[in-house]
């Protein structure tokens, strides 16, 4: 867990103005803030905290350590849903992630793939399961809507 805390650290760190200024953001003391990322004494920093140091620096570096540390990617996503028809966008995105796989294996059976290639298509690839995890949700808050807590679909 000293991972996710170096994290929170480098993001307050890393704010202008550092610990006083992201610790008022927080409304909280400076010095309870800058206790609990440098593990002082026996200040812990709390999961409330590193979810407020993430929305004041913009940093995603702790949430990506907490994956990390669970063998887990963070995918960022657009939220552009929002009024779209979720089915066109499925149907889109079926179509796009068919283009990219088309084009990627045409390229690798030319030839052996470079460092550059596979970037390329993580990057590509991401951006696809980023766009179906938007829609995912999107369709899941829909069901949900208006449901008992006991009555919505479970989340995996």
């Amino acid at each position: 867990m000293t991972d996710v805390v170096a994290a929170a650290e480098a993001a307050v760190r890393g704010y202008p103005g550092s610990t006083k200024v992201v610790a008022l953001l927080m409304e909280k003391n400076p010095s309870s803030l800058a206790s609990e990322i440098l593990e002082a004494g026996a200040a812990k920093l709390g999961l409330r905290d590193a979810v407020k140091i993430s929305q004041v620096t913009g940093s995603k570096a702790i949430l990506n350590a907490f994956a990390e540390a669970l063998g887990c990617t963070v995918i960022a996503m657009n939220h552009q849903l929002s009024g779209a028809d979720p089915m066109y966008l499925l149907s889109q995105l079926g179509a796009s992630f068919a283009r990219v796989l088309e084009i990627e294996a045409a390229a690798a059976s030319k030839a052996r793939p470079n460092y550059n290639d596979l970037q390329e298509l993580e990057k590509r690839w991401l951006a696809h399961v980023a766009i179906g995890q938007e829609i995912v949700t999107y369709l899941r808050a829909a069901h949900d809507h208006g449901k008992p807590d006991c009555m919505k679909a479970p989340r995996l």
